[in-house]
């Protein structure tokens, strides 16, 4: 098949749909498709064309994802014509898709993470008139008649339902993961202080405003923890926001601040700590945890969203979303004290089939 992507942002770009999309992709190609991308170039320094065997990766010179969202809609048609199935993500990259598929008539589909809905209204870190900006663009997007929607959990499945888009058309397919490339460590390594992590990018939906108040309180209780934070090398106005934060309330003590680190390290980092720390707003899947259980440290988690949904294992659920539920399971997990549940897996080769055999039927 010739399958045309439509996405804002890919590879080397850090974030749970990045990781779907090359884990998809790259498997895509060693079977024998014909891939096109079509995505931003956020930085100066990527290739505006790039060839991987039978992957090519078209980046259109927008460094605001934005732009994208509009001015890569004459690209995307070009593209359509020579392409079986345009597969595309929430949110920007809906909207040169779908000009695509109706444009042209290539059949669509959209993988949805997320969807928030009123959640849009109660998040930190947003003004007011961004929030309605937001929350009116998700709400379009629900409304455009694609061929078919994936949802990544049964949550976000039923998000969708719950806003109007027609069943038959809606499909659930979990992310998956390559558990060859995680080594289960079950033997935590002696550590002199309890330590706890965060990683992954800075979103107003991610909860670290959470983590933040809650080490307020706990240094009150006691020393004896830190956490690090493993966050994207190129500081946006939000990673400056955190950065803030931790100097003027004087948290740096116990809490350290890293730059991206390479795959390989993380997954060393992973398996060196007490727990991962996942206090999101909302998950439509969360690939962090996923991998966390993988490798086998414990997990503290907020429940929303699908994290109640994909979790397993060692973990504590903190029952408010508030610093002061999340001190508690901290408190929890240095005394080690920890729920336990069987360990759930979501295999990356059941993913990739399932997004294939959807493939074959839109083609039908």
């Amino acid at each position: 098949m010739k399958i045309l992507f439509i996405l804002e942002y890919y590879h080397p770009h850090v974030g749970g749909v990045e990781t779907l999309f090359k884990n998809l992709i790259e498997r895509l190609g060693l079977g024998g498709h014909d891939i096109t991308v079509l995505t931003n170039q956020y930085q100066g320094t990527l290739p505006k064309l790039e060839k991987q065997n039978s992957i090519t990766i078209k980046r259109l010179p927008f460094k605001n994802r934005y732009l994208f969202t509009f001015l890569s809609i004459y690209s995307a048609v070009r593209l359509a014509k020579r392409h079986d199935i345009i597969h595309t993500t929430s949110y920007n990259a809906a909207i040169p898709s779908y000009f695509a598929s109706k444009l042209t008539g290539t059949k669509a589909l959209i993988t949805f993470h997320e969807v928030w809905g009123k959640l849009w209204f109660r998040l930190p870190w947003i003004s007011f008139p961004s929030r309605i900006l937001h929350y009116t663009f998700e709400q379009a997007i629900l409304k455009m008649n694609f061929d078919q929607f994936i949802a990544v959990s049964d949550y976000t499945r039923k998000a969708l339902i719950n806003h109007n888009v027609d069943s038959n058309k809606v499909r659930r397919i979990y992310n998956g993961i390559d558990y060859a490339e995680f080594e289960k460590r079950k033997n935590l390594k002696n550590l002199s202080v309890p330590t706890f992590l965060y990683f992954g990018r800075v979103g107003i939906s991610k909860g670290i405003d959470i983590i933040l108040k809650a080490v307020e309180i706990l240094i009150r209780e006691t020393q004896n923890f830190k956490i690090r934070m493993i966050l994207p090398e190129k500081q946006d106005s939000l990673t400056k926001r955190v950065v803030e934060i931790v100097k003027s309330k004087k948290l740096h003590n116990h809490i350290f601040i890293e730059s991206s680190i390479s795959f390989s390290q993380l997954k060393k980092t992973i398996a060196q700590v007490n727990a991962v720390i996942v206090p999101s707003y909302s998950e439509g899947f969360c690939f962090s945890a996923v991998e966390t259980m993988a490798i086998g440290t414990p997990l503290i988690i907020s429940g929303e969203g699908a994290l109640s949904e994909v979790i397993g294992g060692k973990h504590l659920q903190f029952e408010n979303m508030d610093p002061v539920s999340l001190k508690e399971k901290l408190v929890d997990a240095i005394n080690d004290q920890w729920q336990e549940t069987p360990v759930k897996k979501f295999e990356l080769e059941e993913s990739v089939q399932s997004y294939l055999s959807l493939y074959n039927e839109m083609q039908k």
